[in-house]
């Protein structure tokens, strides 16, 4: 990997490694050392319960059971063999304090630990109910600190931002002596480590933005570690979740994706299935035109830059024609097939039930994340062809583009699918499917400002747009409260706009607010 890259990765290890000496304490280096124990030697001293270990008041026994049952899924799949939940046997797994403990038998080796632990904190957000020993110390710090992490945001008694701060300074320094190796540089256990570290790092700071050091790393390591090393089942999987963080960042960012140019490589690997159910043939469909949108935007802002004075460019309309076509009669198929799967339920949530009266009660939450990607690129790429169409509507007819009366009805119907989706979205997700829900939620409003735009908006595109902007407000976690004018300038900056305001500022180092 080349220097730019490196420091990359690791842009904030000076920040944090020096406010992580000055608050470590004694206290947290012991819980370091005795994380797989019930209690911590301190306070088995004083005879009291350990008030170290987080409380689990506020999981139900219903999320008990649905991780358990996940977790072994997910994680019996990865490794090829039955996994079971058993007792503890003495043992504890630190995060939540399970009547019955999540147990699975060692893997037979570094790799395969490997692979289980960035499946686990990619899905799960870090929920730290399942634990290895005995990993490579770049994965062992980084569990430390995604554990950490994950800790503070639920707010768990004996979490704070300096305890953070600490976890992640031990893991920056474990990645980056694997960095300056040829070898390990490579490796499994480094994206591994990354690849954990991505979906969590955005925290509440100081400065209340969202950090994505490592969800740019991510891509980087994606990228050029093809031809380098052999692909393995890991680096597929985290090519899949990391699309749609790509996508946004991308977006974001104003450049085309680098890993556009090697997805033939990660997508056909034997590993994925793309076939069997609709949510995964949606899922591949999603996956593609996240790959695909971010050169088109560029396209098109380039086109828009123009002004209307000078002949446009072919090139926009060319793209989105090719990315249109992806769309074949499997999807279509899959499309229908999949909302026949989607259960209606009446809407309990009182901020919900204001805009949609009942919702969508999804099967699992892989189904949620396939259906959300897929309806919200369908959304970004529909949005960008209605503008085309503004932008030049002769050399938009000349192409096999949806019409602008078929692209607004199925925005409105992909809208209200997203919409009704608010309920099953309150459920604990980790940060990727937030973020996700966030950006469908911004095509959401971005639909609405570009009609808005032709004229006067009703009393209910008015009551939508209250609620979207509290909800991806929520979504994003942040404590700058976004205003109506936020969200307008970045839904423009999804179909060509310019390339500023707050919420880029919120994962694009150094941009104009």
């Amino acid at each position: 990997m080349c220097a730019a890259a490196t420091e990359l990765v690791f842009l904030n290890i000076n920040q944090v490694t020096k406010r992580s000496r000055r608050r470590m304490t004694e206290v947290e280096k012991l819980e370091r050392r005795q994380r797989y124990l019930q209690s911590c030697a301190k306070c088995t001293r004083q005879k009291r319960k350990c008030r170290h270990e987080p409380s689990a008041e506020s999981w139900t026994d219903s999320d008990r059971e649905l991780l358990r049952t996940r977790a072994v899924s997910h994680l019996s799949s990865l490794m090829g063999e039955q996994l079971t939940i058993s007792q503890p046997n003495g043992r504890k797994a630190p995060g939540l304090d399970l009547p019955v403990t999540l147990l699975v038998r060692q893997p037979s080796s570094p790799y395969a630990r490997a692979e289980a632990m960035v499946e686990h904190c990619i899905i799960w957000g870090g929920v730290a109910d399942l634990w290895f020993s005995m990993v490579p110390a770049t994965l062992d710090s980084t569990m430390f600190a995604i554990e950490a992490v994950c800790h503070y945001r639920q707010a768990f008694p004996g979490s704070s931002l300096a305890k953070c701060h600490a976890t992640m300074a031990v893991a920056l320094t474990a990645l980056r002596e694997a960095m300056t190796d040829e070898r390990e540089r490579w490796s499994d256990f480094t994206l591994a480590a990354v690849a954990g570290l991505s979906p969590l790092e955005a925290i509440r700071t100081e400065r209340a933005m969202l950090v994505t050091v490592h969800a740019n790393g991510v891509g980087t390591l994606l990228y050029e570690r093809v031809g380098k090393v052999p692909l393995s089942r890991l680096s597929a999987a985290v090519f899949v979740y990391h699309v749609s963080d790509d996508m946004l960042l991308n977006c974001l960012a104003g450049t085309a994706s680098r890993l556009e140019r090697v997805q033939e490589l990660y997508l056909t690997h034997e590993s994925l299935r793309w076939q069997g159910t609709p949510a995964l043939i949606l899922r591949h469909a999603g996956t593609r035109l996240s790959l695909a949108l971010p050169r088109l935007v560029e396209c098109t802002r380039d086109a828009r830059a123009q002004g209307d004075g000078a002949k446009s460019s072919t090139l926009p309309f060319e793209l989105a024609g090719e990315i249109c076509r992806l769309r074949d009669m499997e999807f279509i198929v899959a499309e229908a097939d999949f909302i026949k799967t989607l259960v209606n339920i009446p809407t309990t949530v009182s901020d919900d039930r204001n805009v949609t009266p009942t919702s969508f009660d999804f099967q699992s939450a892989e189904d949620f994340h396939a259906a959300l990607l897929y309806w919200h690129t369908r959304m970004a790429l529909l949005r960008v062809c209605t503008h085309l169409y503004t932008l030049d509507a002769n050399v938009y007819a000349t192409y096999e583009l949806p019409s602008p009366v078929e692209a607004n009805i199925e925005l409105h119907l992909l809208g209200k699918a997203i919409i009704r989706s608010s309920q099953y979205s309150r459920q604990r997700m980790g940060q990727i499917r937030r973020r996700l829900y966030a950006q469908s939620l911004l095509m959401c409003w971005g639909v609405l400002h570009d009609r808005g735009s032709s004229g006067e908006q009703s009393a209910c595109e008015h009551q939508v747009r209250v609620w979207l902007l509290s909800r991806i407000d929520d979504l994003l976690g942040s404590s700058v409260a976004l205003t109506s004018e936020d969200l307008d300038t970045a839904a423009e900056l999804f179909v060509g706009g310019p390339l500023f305001g707050t919420f880029r500022a919120f994962f694009v180092t150094g941009s104009k607010v």
